[in-house]
């Protein structure tokens, strides 16, 4: 696990899942990687019918230092399953992240940056297009 920035410790990250094997650990491992560390992943199964839920459970394990929480949520759709997620959250502020998707280490960062700096009137912020620059184009464009 990386080291808890001063604001890592305000951030929850909410991850919904539903038949995402082939992606969930890939997108597992870049959130623990962050460099501002959450204060807690929250997994929400969403009733996946494949080996999704077999593997957070094996990656939580594994990663005992990171504070994770498994949830299920019944009904169908993302939405059921993300209200069941920030229903969960007990930090300031909570970050949707998709089960399919690779987050470069900074993404957590990046966002609580925009976020802070956006003052009260932010609401809400996007860290879109954050990359890491070890990437390549042809994995980017994958």
């Amino acid at each position: 696990m990386s080291a808890i920035t001063a604001h890592g410790a305000d951030w929850s990250l909410v991850i919904p899942f539903y038949n995402e094997e082939h992606y969930l650990l890939a997108t597992l491992a870049s959130l623990v990687a962050q460099t501002c560390a959450p204060a807690r992943i929250i997994l929400v199964d969403n009733g996946s019918t494949d080996g999704s839920r077999a593997l957070a459970e094996e990656f939580i394990a594994e990663h005992r230092a990171v504070d994770f929480l498994l949830l299920e949520e019944p009904a169908p759709g993302k939405a059921s399953a993300l209200k069941r997620g920030v229903a969960a959250v007990e930090t300031a502020f909570v970050a949707t992240c998709d089960a399919d998707t690779y987050y470069p280490p900074s993404y957590l960062a990046e966002a609580d940056r925009l976020f802070r700096n956006g003052g009260d009137a932010a609401a809400a912020v996007l860290a879109f297009g954050v990359t890491d620059q070890r990437l390549t184009m042809a994995r980017l464009a994958r």
